[in-house]
Order: C-alpha cells, then sequence, then structure tokens
C-alpha cells in the first residue's frame, strides 16, 4: 500500500480522508488474511519523498497497528517522485516478482 501523508488539504479533510483510507485499507486487510493467511503487505508513506513504513509481513494484525498509526503531516512543497520508483525497486526482493501466486 502507498499512503500520501500530506495534509495539504486542509486539517480536518486530511484527518477524514486519512481515517477513511486506513478503514479500507483494514476491509481489505482481513479480507485477504483469511482468504490466504500468507499474503504479504507492505507500506510505503509519501512525505517529502517515499518512505518504507512497514516491509513485507505476513502478519495482519501487525501491518494494521502500523496502518493505524499514521497520521497526516503538513504540506510539503516538493516530492520526489523518483524516491517512490526508487522505494519500489528496494522492495522487489519479497515477495519473488516472478511468482505470480504470491501477489495474488
Amino acid at each position: 500500500f502507498l499512503f500520501d501523508l500530506d495534509g495539504g488539504v486542509g486539517e480536518a479533510a486530511a484527518k477524514r480522508s486519512l481515517e477513511l483510507l486506513k478503514e479500507c485499507v483494514a476491509l481489505i486487510v482481513r479480507t485477504k488474511a483469511r482468504m490466504r493467511p500468507d499474503h504479504q503487505y507492505a507500506l510505503l508513506v509519501l512525505l517529502e519523498s517515499a518512505v518504507l513504513y512497514s516491509d513485507f509481513t505476513t502478519d495482519a494484525s501487525s501491518f494494521l497497528q502500523q496502518v493505524m498509526q499514521l497520521t497526516s503531516s503538513e504540506p510539503f512543497p516538493t516530492l520526489d517522485m523518483s524516491s517512490c520508483y526508487q522505494a519500489l525497486l528496494d522492495l522487489r526482493h519479497a515477495p519473488d516478482w516472478q511468482d505470480t501466486d504470491t501477489l495474488r
């Protein structure tokens, strides 16, 4: 998952949006964990650049605890979009991106 934590839309709107996003992710993760307990989850957050917040894990409960701790931040004047690509490249070690069953 990739979360944009920039609070540039206003504090109240950013908080509401983030809380809704957390609930949506929680629903997806809980459902996926019941269907396939070995599924892996990771979390990148967008600040001034993409930052790995949670590496790949099959522990859905631990992952969701980390998701629920996220808060919106101050607006950022810039975003290094290349950092998103680089962060994804850095994560390619797990799961095995050649194994399409792992990605389901």
